[in-house]
């Protein structure tokens, strides 16, 4: 593999997520010039699961995503062959409303993953300005819902969503993000904030039970992740329906229907809180949908749907 890497810029800024200054950031953006077949163009984020960067694939003449993943996300040797069994799984995905996963790679020991590149505005950024109208809200909350069909039929979780995952492209297209991405710590409980902790994810279940991933802690981000990913237990399609339902009450509302001061205070919430009923926020929701979207955001799991169908 051919990596052309400009003198003398250490790639430490992939080691550990958080905040870094500009000077940092711009040495960054000048580390690579080319990876493989790809021409780095502008990192795009970043944040605690590594940075983004646009490029274009030189061989295919297509522009593209490159997430480069940092160090404490695939420490070891079982954890590179969790990704990349992930990674293929998601790879084997084909969906209109998911971005496709295109190629696992590494530069030197920097792992990296080369994906569909989608162009729009997040729907957590759309949120942030205002709720989402009744019909859009259905209308997105029934194309993720859709994506995540696709996906448990093949066995594979995504096992974090929420609204930043989830792209409005130009046209009005859905795309769901980050599939397959397996999660390590990235920050510690204290000051973090509640969009970026993660926590660590065991090995996944490939074998013949689909739709179900063996942890030995959590995975996920605060404010949609289910009460079994908090107690670190073994997850299944019903966590991406939780997290679905969360999305579905923070478009209606613009808020999470889990909160609190700091991270602890969420994870009790989601834990033990029933979320504030819809109708306090506004006055168009039938009751037929406030009762799928509490059934969804149920805390036993045996309570909620068993499939997105």
């Amino acid at each position: 593999m051919e990596i052309a890497f400009r003198p003398k810029v250490s790639p430490l800024w992939f080691d550990a997520p958080g905040p870094r200054t500009v000077e940092v950031l711009l040495k960054a953006s000048e580390m690579y010039q080319s990876i493989s077949r790809y021409r780095i163009l502008e990192r795009l984020g970043s944040g605690g699961e590594g940075q983004v960067w646009k490029a274009e694939d030189l061989k295919l003449k297509r522009t593209v995503a490159i997430k480069f993943l940092p160090h404490h996300l695939v420490p070891d040797e079982e954890a590179t062959v969790r990704l990349q069994a992930e990674a293929r799984m998601a790879a084997a995905l084909t969906h209109p409303n998911i971005a496709t996963v295109y190629e696992l790679g590494e530069a030197g020991d920097q792992p990296y993953i080369v994906m569909e590149y989608v162009e729009g505005e997040t729907l957590k950024s759309r949120i942030e300005r205002h709720p989402i109208d009744l019909n859009e809200s259905l209308e997105i909350g029934t194309k993720v819902g859709e994506a995540l069909e696709a996906a448990h039929a093949r066995g594979l979780l995504h096992c974090d969503i929420k609204s930043a995952n989830i792209m409005i492209m130009p046209n009005g297209l859905i795309k769901v993000l980050d599939f397959g991405l397996a999660r390590v710590p990235s920050v510690t409980v204290q000051g973090a904030s509640h969009d970026a902790f993660h926590t660590q994810v065991g090995s996944a279940e490939l074998g013949e039970e689909k739709c179900v991933r063996s942890t030995s802690v959590i995975s996920g981000t605060l404010g949609s992740m289910s009460p079994e990913q908090v107690r670190g237990e073994a997850l299944d399609c019903r966590t991406d329906i939780f997290s679905l339902g969360a999305v579905l009450y923070e478009m209606l509302t613009a808020r999470s229907p889990f909160d609190g001061q700091g991270p602890i205070e969420i994870l009790q919430s989601v834990l033990n809180d029933e979320p504030a009923p819809l109708g306090a926020f506004r006055d168009d929701i039938p009751l037929e949908l406030e009762s799928v979207i509490r059934r969804a955001l149920a805390k036993r799991r045996e309570e909620r749907y068993e499939n997105v169908q």
